[in-house]
């Protein structure tokens, strides 16, 4: 997610947090791992294209569910 605006996400309990791209990096290598990967750079890479899309969609608030459809 490049520059230094803040985005949020929507949790499926209705919280609103501020985007996290470590924790979506660590959820992409998390599952990575369980079919044999180990490139954390390339699951914190991906993360990064997750957060340009959110920022491109224009979505202001996104859901977590509309996160897996970025990944």
């Amino acid at each position: 997610l490049g520059g230094e605006q803040k985005m949020n996400i929507r949790k499926r309990d209705g919280r609103i947090v501020t985007f996290n791209i470590e924790k979506i990096a660590q959820a992409i290598f998390k599952a990575a791992q369980a079919v044999g990967g180990n490139d954390y750079e390339e699951a914190l890479e991906l993360a990064g294209m997750v957060g340009d899309v959110l920022q491109q969609s224009g979505n202001t608030t996104p859901t977590v569910g509309f996160l897996f459809t970025c990944s």
